[in-house]
């Protein structure tokens, strides 16, 4: 690096990314500010409700623990006859579904609490909430995000019976921002190396004796995919480091940031598994059959997202469709109008408005593989009951710089 090249950088740190990251840093504190009510009470209910339990899933990190949420709800349930080794009933076993919830936070200030209002709404339909802490920036690189992330869901598969009473048979997982983004690329890039290893397998073989499905590649994530998973959704999540290109540069940062440091050095644009949407250029149409999606995916965006800009995710939403045949049934797109990067989680949970738990519920619902009598409970105090005024949330949705 040339004397000039770090003069440059060096004038750039301070005359562009230190004011814009200042100004950030004041837009932040004045959200925060504006929403304290909201917070207060939010972190007293994080900090005190019996249902949540803190636990350990892996051993590399302090990071690398999870939250569950275990439903106080009676009513809302799944029935799991448990077999003998001899496959005869002998017991059944109350479970409920489970939702694995992945938050935001631009791989950098990600935490699990912050989805404490997404398992508050959920507990109180019924639903078992499980919510694992990543490592992040600069302690983690995307890769080890993504171990967290594998990590993580297995864990919840292996364990949740016992710790929060949920059904490891009835998982649905649910991605908000930084979070959807590593799901989905955890996910689609393990859906389209097996269908590869599919391929190779299926055109080297001369005998008949071949899989009812392209899950030849037998490790565990694949196969609870197969078994286990029962949909994805992806909320405000960024399939596409350009997507995110001026928004970052708004925030002082540029475009090359995050494959400096998030990605590693050695690695370049287009050479990884960590844009979702660079990973579906790369295939051909109709290439995943039914069988090769296991689950349902559902792309949900707002439509005043400033951070991430709704028209990525429908670019996306188009190419996973592109890749998918039959073209109706495992794909979705929902849009949410008037909502910005952080509405779904916080600023309409404050108020009372429940849309985007609502919709999680219904997909539970329609998702699951065996009964799930919940019913939406519109009258509990969890989900008629606002967490702060009006006027606020209005002042905080103003100020958010995300």
């Amino acid at each position: 690096m040339t004397v000039i090249s770090v003069m440059v950088d060096s004038f750039k740190l301070l005359c562009w990314t230190i004011p814009l990251l200042s100004y950030t840093v004041v837009r932040l504190l004045c959200f925060v500010i504006s929403l304290s009510p909201g917070f207060v009470r939010f972190a007293c209910y994080y900090f005190t409700t019996p249902n949540r339990k803190c636990v350990r899933y892996g051993k590399e990190s302090c990071r690398q623990t999870l939250d569950v949420y275990s439903s106080s709800s009676s009513s809302s349930s799944l029935v799991t006859k448990m077999k003998s080794p001899n496959n005869d009933i002998h017991a059944a076993v109350v479970t409920k579904p489970v939702v694995v919830f992945y938050t935001g936070g631009a791989w950098m200030i990600g935490y699990k609490m912050w989805g404490a209002l997404l398992a508050r709404a959920l507990n109180a339909a019924g639903i078992v909430v499980v919510i694992p802490d990543l490592r992040n920036w600069p302690w983690g690189t995307m890769s080890l995000m993504l171990e967290d992330v594998e990590q993580s869901l297995l864990w919840t598969v292996e364990n949740i019976l016992e710790f929060g009473g949920g059904d490891p048979n009835n998982v649905v997982i649910v991605g908000q921002s930084a979070g959807g983004h590593l799901v989905c690329s955890l996910l689609l890039s393990r859906i389209i190396q097996n269908k590869k290893l599919y391929a190779t397998i299926t055109n080297s073989s001369n005998n008949n004796n071949k899989r009812d499905n392209f899950f030849h590649n037998d490790d565990a994530l694949s196969l609870v995919m197969k078994n286990n998973i029962m949909g994805f959704i992806s909320l405000s999540a960024p399939y596409t480091f350009r997507a995110m290109k001026s928004t970052l540069q708004n925030h002082g940062l540029d475009e090359n940031f995050i494959h400096r440091r998030l990605c590693g050095d050695k690695v370049k644009e287009g050479q990884n598994n960590f844009e979702p949407y660079r990973l579906l250029l790369n295939c051909p149409s109709d290439i995943l059959t039914t069988e090769d999606l296991p689950f349902p995916i559902q792309i949900s965006h707002g439509t005043m997202d400033q951070t991430v800009p709704y028209h990525s995710a429908v670019e996306f939403y188009k190419e996973l469709k592109r890749v998918v045949k039959p073209k109706n049934g495992r794909v979705a797109f929902v849009s949410y109008r008037g909502w910005t990067h952080t509405d779904a989680i916080l600023e309409r949970p404050m108020i009372a408005h429940h849309l985007f738990h609502k919709e999680i519920f219904d997909s539970v619902k329609d998702w699951t593989t065996t009964n799930f009598d919940g019913i939406w409970p519109k009258d509990d105090p969890a989900i008629c009951r606002g967490l702060c005024p009006r006027l606020l949330v209005k002042l905080g949705r103003f100020v958010n710089p995300f």
